[in-house]
């Protein structure tokens, strides 16, 4: 029945014009699976033959269309766009084909001064025609349950942010705007989130497969709050609601996705191959041999710790919070979400913890299916501290103390004594020795006629009043 519903939606879709690009049965889809969508240049022409035919159809150098690509003298603020790299599309054989062509080398940041040096450009050189083949475009599935797709390979090069400005010296001074409205780190009004909905989605989408390609709502927070450090919301980015995204920093440690809870460790399954295409345009990739010998760092929608970075994967696949926001030589992998591809699922969901419960925060986990499914909730529990007490000053009769004690996980506590009081033996404290006698002013400790009288008069008073009797020193009369 599900094979037959699956040819059905497929005629149904044919029928109203809308294209299917990928032939899988949509009801056998896992989670991990790659399918095609799109089109994109990507694998570069070698074939000589095919190039000389290629470049006979190109067209003078003024109607090429330029890249606008940034550069500058050095300084924050210099950057401006250029004409120095452009490119120009031509059908042949009804195969589409991209000619790529620089007159200088496009600058690794945005504000750098551009160079004769080569440096990590895939080898691509100056004033040379390269031609690249439109291919489709690979996703791998990431969430069945929503239809979230990756970009399986790094497809292009570009900043996170063009412009850069600085106001002043310190913390929360640098924007992507010369007016200071909006931190270099916004993913809002990033230059890269322009391109993804704009250039890219353009370029790589028939009308047809736009029309196939929902809308998303992002959370674009940073990354100390996604990482429940708070005080630092001043960084989140807004909400936004796009056809085409990066993927957050939570995304890349999320195991419903395939990646490891770990930021820090070098992972396989976050790696990235770079396309011929991208490394035309400036891509860094590794190029010094070992495991990770080719693939090349990718850019997070998430802000980063400070206002003037983002995060990003590295080539070797560890997340980091320490991205050049105006580097061109970072990755591009998009991501959509493409309804076509959910897959009904009764959820079995599993469990990793992602923060253990300290004596001071909650723990949290996330609670995933196979499917990709997944969500986080905190676990309520809260540790008890083990306080140990590391210095102390005991109160004495008169004057209070303190106590201070300390936890393994860095929390301290002082506790306050308050001062114990006198502990009377007659008149004398047993504690410390003192005498309250000396301060009595009744005369009873007097001696000679004047003690002999207040005597005889306490007894009086202790006849006729048993409260009395008893001096204010402790001396019974």
């Amino acid at each position: 029945m599900k094979k037959i519903l699956s040819v059905l939606l497929v005629c149904v879709l044919l029928m109203t014009g809308i294209t299917v690009a990928y032939a899988q049965d949509v009801t056998e889809y896992k989670r991990g699976d790659v399918i095609q969508f799109g089109s994109y240049p990507q694998s570069k022409v070698v074939n000589a033959q095919l190039i000389e035919k290629l470049n006979a159809l190109l067209p003078e150098w003024d109607e090429w269309t330029s890249y606008g690509y940034y550069s500058g003298n050095g300084d924050n603020g210099s950057m401006v766009q250029g004409d120095w790299m452009r490119y120009v599309d031509v059908t042949y054989n009804s195969v589409k084909y991209r000619a790529v062509k620089f007159t200088e080398i496009r600058p690794i940041d945005t504000y750098w001064e551009l160079s004769d040096e080569v440096g990590n450009h895939g080898g691509y050189l100056r004033n040379t025609v390269y031609w690249f083949i439109y291919e489709p475009v690979d996703w791998v599935i990431l969430n069945l349950s929503t239809g979230l797709l990756l970009c399986k390979d790094v497809i292009d090069s570009q900043p996170f942010s063009n412009t850069l400005y600085r106001r002043a010296e310190g913390y929360y001074n640098f924007f992507n705007d010369p007016d200071f409205r909006n931190y270099l780190s916004d993913y809002e009004t990033s230059s890269l989130r322009k391109w993804l909905n704009e250039d890219f989605y353009n370029t790589a989408f028939s009308e047809a497969e736009k029309e196939q390609i929902a809308v998303t709502h992002l959370n674009n927070d940073g990354f100390r709050t996604l990482r429940d450090e708070y005080g630092y919301e001043e960084l989140d980015s807004k909400p936004t609601a796009d056809k085409v995204f990066l993927l957050s920093f939570d995304d890349a440690v999320n195991p419903a996705y395939g990646f490891s809870t770990n930021m820090d460790i070098n992972e396989m399954a976050r790696t990235a191959w770079p396309s011929d295409y991208a490394k035309s345009q400036g891509c860094y990739y590794i190029n010094y041999g070992g495991t990770f010998h080719g693939r090349s760092s990718w850019n997070l929608r998430s802000p980063a710790h400070a206002e003037s970075v983002n995060c990003y994967v590295f080539a070797t696949g560890f997340v980091s919070p320490y991205g050049g926001t105006c580097r061109a030589d970072t990755g591009v992998r998009p991501a959509i979400t493409l309804p076509a591809v959910i897959t009904e699922c009764e959820h079995t969901y599993t469990s990793v913890t992602l923060r253990e419960a300290t004596h001071l925060k909650k723990g949290k986990e996330i609670c995933f299916c196979e499917c990709g499914a997944n969500f986080k909730q905190y676990i309520p529990e809260i540790k008890e501290h083990n306080l140990e007490v590391t210095s102390e000053v005991l109160p004495t009769c008169t004057e209070g103390g303190y106590r201070n004690y300390k936890c393994e996980c860095g929390y301290t506590y002082t506790e306050t004594l308050e001062a114990k009081g006198h502990t009377f033996n007659g008149s004398v404290c047993k504690d410390c020795g003192y005498d309250k006698s000396e301060e009595c002013s009744c005369n009873c400790h007097a001696g000679g006629v004047k003690a002999f009288f207040f005597k005889i008069l306490n007894f009086f008073q202790r006849i006729f009043d048993k409260s009395k009797g008893v001096c204010q020193c402790g001396a019974s009369h």
